[in-house]
Parts: structure tokens; C-alpha cells; sequence
């Protein structure tokens, strides 16, 4: 069984669709969530998904942003040109969009070959408002263990914080290895790399985890990005796309 799983699409069009291609020989695909804001094309990143065949995907913290939006609802603790970022994007975006964001779950567990395996975008507060918060990277074993304390998975995967992070827990009966593969379409850093992975599970229940970083056309994607008549782009184009 082979799993391709990417997370924080961003609506970039051109990583995903190298993400895919690299992607083409897994069983499954799983999206950790963000499918929405910062690239240029949320339809067509949204078309796209929706012809895949064994796909799943969870909400992240973005997609929350935009149902938000889409029921006019407050979205707190996001600074006021964010909010408006938001509300501008939501216009422009299918309405189908809303209702497929609305049908994700906040993660999605399973077993194979005896292996549990939690996907998820990050851990979300109790009452599903927000992701929670951390603030050190890479983060201690202490607030990865506190984090995810209700996930019981032996392996989880998530996505959210923007670095690739690998990390293995041994500790008499506890097993545990958590992975961020990194982001798709936000990069932060190393622009024009597009970050994901695949982890693999035998019948034996052994498991190869397998990083990826592929260049592709940033340039595209960035000038889609200068397109949209807002105030956020320039942020957007120095937090995502100036390393």
C-alpha cells in the first residue's frame, strides 16, 4: 500500500500538479487540508481534485477561514487585511468550493496491515474554532506529545506549520513518529520547491516514509498572484515567495 499525501495547497495550481505526476503510483492521496487562499487558482486547484480517484482530504485551518467567510461568519485572531483578503478571495471562488470544504472531517484514521495512522492538518482546539498554537520549531517532544495527546495513532501525519519535521518516539510502550512532509504551495522558503511525500506499509506492517522537493514554474504562480486587485498581495508574495 503506498499513500501520496501533500497538505497547504494554497491554491497553487503549478505545484500541485507536480506533486500528482510524481504522485501517480500511489494507491491513495491524501490532502492534509488548506486548499484555499495565498495562490491564484482555487477553482482550477478544486477541478482538479475532483477528478481524482481515491482522494481524501481533511479541512485545515484556511478552508475553516473560507466556510467562515462563505456564512458570514467572525473569523477572530487573523489581522483585519487578512479578514479582508478572505472576503475578497470568496468572491472569486466556485460556490461548490464551500460545500466540499463543509463536508471534511477534521482528520481521518486508519489501519493498514496493523499499522494506525492518523491524517490530519494540525491538532484543532475542542470546539474546532481554530488550530491550536505553537510557537518553537522544530518543536519539543513535550508539545508534540501534548499537541496530539488525543490522537492514538502510532504514526501521524499533519501539515500546518510550514517545515518539514520528522519525529520518533520511543519510550517504553510508546511509539510514536510524526511527520510533516512540509507545504505544497506556501513554500515560506526555498521558492519555486514543491514539498510532499508518500509513506509506504507492507504486509509485514513495515513502513518506508518517502520526502519529495521538485522544482517547478514558480514564476507562473506568482504572476497569477500579482493578477488580484488586493492590498494582501504583496504580503503574500514577501511571506511566500521571496526566498
Amino acid at each position: 500500500m503506498k499513500i501520496g499525501i501533500f497538505t497547504d495547497i494554497h491554491s497553487n495550481k503549478e505545484a500541485l500538479e507536480i506533486a500528482l505526476e510524481a504522485l501517480s503510483d500511489c494507491n491513495e492521496i491524501i490532502c492534509l487540508g488548506d486548499l484555499c487562499h495565498f495562490g491564484a487558482d482555487t477553482n482550477e486547484c478544486f477541478e482538479i481534485i475532483c477528478e481524482l480517484s481515491n482522494f481524501y482530504m481533511v479541512k485545515g485551518n484556511h478552508d475553516k477561514y473560507y466556510i467562515s467567510s462563505c456564512e458570514n461568519k467572525k473569523i477572530a485572531g487573523l489581522a483585519p487585511e487578512l479578514i479582508d483578503y478572505i472576503n475578497f478571495m470568496k468572491e472569486k471562488t466556485n460556490p461548490r468550493v464551500y460545500e466540499f470544504l463543509k463536508s471534511l472531517p477534521y482528520s481521518i484514521t486508519r489501519s493498514i496491515n496493523g499499522i494506525d495512522m492518523s491524517f490530519t492538518h494540525f491538532a484543532w482546539k475542542k470546539d474546532n474554532s481554530d488550530t491550536e498554537s505553537i510557537f518553537e520549531f522544530p518543536p519539543k517532544q513535550e508539545q508534540m506529545e501534548k499537541i496530539f495527546k488525543d490522537m492514538e495513532s502510532q504514526y501521524i501525519f499533519y501539515g500546518h506549520t510550514y517545515f518539514q519535521h520528522l519525529m520518533n518516539i520511543n519510550r517504553g510502550n510508546v511509539k510514536k513518529c510524526y511527520v510533516n512532509f512540509g507545504p505544497l504551495g506556501a513554500p515560506h522558503n526555498n521558492q519555486g520547491i514543491a514539498k510532499f511525500g508518500s509513506v509506504e506499509i507492507n504486509m509485514c506492517g513495515e513502513v518506508k516514509i518517502n520526502n519529495y522537493a521538485l522544482d517547478y514554474d514558480v514564476s507562473k504562480t506568482k504572476a497569477k498572484i500579482n493578477t488580484l486587485n488586493h492590498s494582501y498581495v504583496n504580503t503574500v508574495l514577501n511571506k511566500f515567495f521571496s526566498k
